[in-house]
C-alpha cells in the first residue's frame, strides 16, 4: 500500500483558496501569501463541479425566477423555498415565481417535474437517478433541476446553491452564505447519482436528530434521523425498538414469572432461568432475563422450522414470528425495513447443545441466517396472506459473533455457501458491523489478515448475499478526545462497499458528544465521500477549514491535521499496520507542537482587526480543536512528566473547559465528572 495512499499527503501550510466572488466553487489554484498553494496535486480525484461550465455565465442570478408545477408536491415546494431563501440571503433580491407551461429561452430556474421541464425535453428518468439523483441541465438562459423523486429534486436544488453560488453547509450551528449582488448561474449539462441509497455519519447531530434540516442539507438519510414529508423524507424503516432488539421482538416480558423466566420457555433463550442478566448495553429491561434468544430453537436439522415447541409452547422463532407480525400489521407508517438484531455480546451467549453442534457445522453466523431465512419465509407468507402492497424486508445485524461468512473454497478457489441453508433469501438484508476490523486501512489489506475477519471479509459475504448494509467505525469508542484517524482509509472502504453493491452506508462516530474536532470534520469530509467516494479528501479538508476557520487560522488547523494524521500513519506503517498502533502515536514533541500550532492560530486571530463577535467565534471553534491534543497529553501526563498534583489540576481544568464547550460524555456510556475526575 502506497503511504496512506497518497490520500493525505499534505504539503506544509497548505490551504485552498475557493474564490467567493462571483462563486465559490471553481477550486482553481489561488494565491496566498504570495505563493501558488494546491494540496496534493497528484491525487486523481472526482470532480464535485462535473457538468458545470465556469466559462459560460447565463445571467445573474437575482435576474431569474423560478417556476414551480401548480400541481407541486410540498416537499418541491420546499425544495424552491430554499432555493429562493439563500439567493435572497446571497443577493438581497426574493427570487419572484414565474409561471408554469411550455418552455420558453427565459431566466428561469425550473424546481421538480414541471411543464416547462417536459416541453423542454430534459429527462429525469426515476428509473435511472433512483430516489437521490438528479439532473440540473439547462437550455438557453434556463436552468432545470429535477430528481428521480421529490428528495432529488432537493438535493439537486441544495447542489445548485453550493457549487454554483458559493453556499457552503458546515455545521449545524454554522453556515457559510457568500454575500454577492453580482452571483450568476452557469451553463450546466450535469446529473448526480449517490454511490450509496441511504447515507449517515452517525454522531451526536445524527444520533440525537438535534437539526433535521442540516442532515438535509447534507444529503443524508437513515433511521435515526426524523426527516418530514416536506423535506424529502426518510428511509421507511421502523424504528419501534433500538438496535439490540431481538428479546424485545420475542415480547419477552410475556414469558417471565417471579423476576425470571417461565421454566416451560427456557428452551426459547440462552438462559436457563435460573439467573438474572443485567446488560445496560442490551435491550432495555428485557435483558434482565435472558442473554438473548435461542437461534437454534424453532429450526430443525434440514432447514425446515416449527414455530410451536413439541409441548406446545412457543419456540424462540414462533415468538419472533408472532411479534413481528403484530408490528408489521399494525404499522401505520407503512415502512419497509424492520432490522432484527442480536444483543450486543462479542461470543454467542447460547451454549445449549442444539447450538454448540449447529455452530460447528454451520458457523454462529449460518446459526443466525438459518434463523432469518426461517423467520423471514412467514413474514413474505403474512405479507401476502395480509394483501399489503408494500416491499418489506427484514434486516439481519451481522455483529460480533455473526459477522463471518459461513463459506469455504470450492476447487476452484472460489468461496461458496457452507449449507443451502445458509445462503439468505431475497427479502433478508444483511447489515455488516466489522466492528474488529483494522480501520486504518482498506477492506483488503495484508493487515486485515492479523484481525478476526480477513482480507476476504468483503468477498465471503458477497457468496452469500447481494443485499447489504454497512454500519463501519470511525472512531476509538473507550476514548472519542483521542485522535484516532482513519480518514485515509475511507477512499478505498467506500469503494470497496459499493463496487459489492451496499445500499447503506452509516459510519459511526462519536454518536453521544459534540464539541469532538474529529468528528466534525469527518461529518463534512465522510458526508460527501458517503455521495461520491472518489472526491478528494483533502480538498474536502481544506474547504471546511476555509470556510470554518476564516483566512486567518484555516492554515493553521490544515497543519495541524496533516501533522497528526502524517505522525499516526508513520508509526502504523513502521508496526505492519497494528491497529493498536493507533492509541500510542501520539508523543510529547509532537503534542506540544499541535497544542503551539492552535495557539499560535488564537494568537493570530486574537491580534487581528476582525470584529470582536467574530474573533470569539473562530476562537471558540479553535479551543474545541485543541481540546483533542490537550485530553491525548493528559492522558499520558506520567509518561512526559513527574508531578501528578499538577497533572490533576489540569485535568479539572481539562473538563471544566470540555463541559464549557458542551461535552458530557469522555466515552461511550461514561460521563466526565468533575468531582472524581473521571475524564477515560
Amino acid at each position: 500500500m502506497r503511504k496512506m495512499n497518497k490520500i493525505l499527503t499534505f504539503v506544509l501550510c497548505c490551504v485552498l483558496l475557493l474564490s467567493v466572488g462571483m462563486t465559490a466553487c471553481h477550486q482553481e489554484k489561488a494565491e496566498k501569501n504570495g505563493r501558488t498553494e494546491q494540496i496534493n496535486p497528484n491525487v486523481s480525484a472526482a470532480s464535485r463541479t462535473q457538468g458545470i461550465d465556469f466559462d459560460a455565465v447565463l445571467g445573474n442570478v437575482a435576474e431569474y425566477s423560478v417556476i414551480l408545477s401548480p400541481l407541486a408536491t410540498e416537499s418541491e415546494k420546499y425544495a424552491a423555498q430554499q432555493l429562493i431563501t439563500y439567493v435572497e440571503q446571497i443577493t438581497g433580491v426574493a427570487m419572484p415565481y414565474a409561471a408554469d407551461g411550455e418552455y420558453t429561452d427565459s431566466k428561469v430556474i425550473s424546481v421538480g417535474r414541471t411543464a416547462f421541464l417536459e416541453s423542454a425535453e430534459v429527462t429525469a428518468d426515476a428509473s435511472t437517478l433512483g430516489t437521490d439523483g438528479f439532473v440540473m441541465k439547462n437550455k438557453g438562459s434556463a436552468l432545470l433541476i429535477c430528481g428521480g423523486s421529490d428528495r432529488g429534486t432537493i438535493y439537486g436544488v441544495l447542489d445548485f446553491l453550493e457549487y454554483h453560488l458559493g453556499v457552503k453547509f458546515l455545521t449545524s450551528d454554522c453556515t457559510y452564505v457568500p454575500r454577492d449582488a453580482q452571483a450568476v448561474v452557469y451553463a450546466c449539462d450535469r446529473t448526480e447519482i449517490p454511490a450509496f441509497h441511504y447515507r449517515v455519519y452517525l454522531d451526536a447531530d445524527a444520533f440525537y436528530n438535534r437539526d433535521p434540516e442540516f442532515q438535509v442539507h447534507h444529503r443524508f438519510t437513515s433511521e435515526y434521523l426524523k426527516i418530514s414529508e416536506d423535506m424529502g423524507g426518510n428511509m421507511k424503516w421502523w424504528q419501534g425498538y433500538e438496535t439490540h432488539n431481538a428479546l424485545a421482538w420475542a415480547q419477552t416480558e410475556n414469558y417471565v414469572v417471579d423476576g425470571a423466566i417461565d421454566p416451560k420457555y427456557t428452551h426459547a433463550f440462552s438462559n436457563d432461568g435460573s439467573k438474572i442478566i443485567i446488560d445496560p448495553v442490551s435491550a432495555g429491561v428485557y435483558c434482565q432475563y435472558a442473554a438473548d434468544l435461542c437461534y437454534s430453537d424453532g429450526i430443525n436439522e434440514d432447514g425446515s422450522y416449527s414455530l410451536t415447541a413439541p409441548d406446545g409452547t412457543p419456540t424462540a422463532l414462533g415468538m419472533a414470528v408472532a411479534g413481528m407480525k403484530e408490528v408489521i400489521r399494525g404499522d401505520e407508517d407503512e415502512n419497509n425495513y424492520y432490522m432484527f438484531g442480536q444483543n450486543d455480546y462479542f461470543t454467542r451467549p447460547c451454549l445449549c447443545p442444539k447450538c454448540i453442534e449447529g455452530a460447528k457445522k454451520y458457523t454462529d453466523a449460518g446459526i443466525m441466517i438459518r434463523f432469518f431465512n426461517a423467520l423471514a419465509e412467514n413474514i413474505e407468507q403474512f405479507v401476502e396472506e395480509e394483501g399489503i402492497q408494500r416491499e418489506v424486508s427484514i434486516v439481519m445485524f451481522a455483529y460480533q459473533y455473526s459477522s463471518y461468512a459461513p463459506v469455504k473454497k470450492n476447487g476452484a478457489g472460489e468461496y461458496e455457501v457452507i449449507d443451502t441453508s445458509c445462503k439468505l433469501r431475497d427479502n433478508v438484508v444483511v447489515r455488516l458491523a466489522p466492528i474488529n476490523n483494522n480501520r486504518f486501512v482498506s477492506y483488503e489489506h495484508p493487515a486485515q489478515n492479523d484481525t478476526t475477519y480477513g482480507d476476504a471479509y468483503m468477498r465471503e459475504w458477497g457468496a452469500i448475499t447481494d443485499r447489504f448494509m454497512l454500519w463501519d467505525y470511525t472512531t476509538h469508542h473507550p476514548l472519542w478526545y483521542w485522535l484516532y484517524w482513519t480518514l485515509p482509509s475511507w477512499h478505498d472502504r467506500l469503494t470497496t462497499a459499493n463496487q459489492i453493491g451496499v445500499e447503506y452506508v452509516l459510519l459511526q462516530s462519536t454518536h453521544q458528544e459534540y464539541p469532538i474536532y474529529q468528528s466534525i470534520l469527518e461529518r463534512y469530509v465522510l458526508g460527501k465521500l458517503l455521495w461520491n467516494p472518489d472526491y478528494d479528501m483533502n480538498e474536502l479538508i481544506a474547504e471546511f477549514h476555509k470556510y470554518y476557520f476564516g483566512d486567518i487560522a484555516d492554515h493553521y488547523v490544515t497543519e495541524y491535521v496533516e501533522l497528526m494524521i502524517t505522525a499516526e500513519y508513520d508509526a502504523l506503517e513502521a508496526n505492519n499496520w497494528s491497529q493498536s498502533t493507533g492509541l500510542k502515536y501520539a508523543s510529547k514533541p509532537l503534542l506540544e507542537k499541535a497544542i503551539g500550532l492552535l495557539d499560535q492560530a488564537i494568537g493570530e486571530v486574537e491580534a487581528s482587526d476582525l470584529p470582536r463577535e467574530q474573533k470569539d467565534t473562530y476562537i471558540q471553534r479553535l479551543e474545541v480543536v485543541k481540546l483533542q491534543p490537550r485530553y491525548m497529553y493528559l492522558y499520558n501526563y506520567m509518561q512526559y512528566e513527574t508531578d501528578e498534583t499538577q497533572m490533576k489540576i489540569e485535568l479539572r481544568q481539562f473538563i471544566r473547559d470540555a463541559m464549557s464547550h458542551g461535552a458530557v460524555w469522555c466515552r461511550e456510556g461514561c460521563k466526565f465528572d468533575l468531582d472524581h475526575l473521571i475524564f477515560y
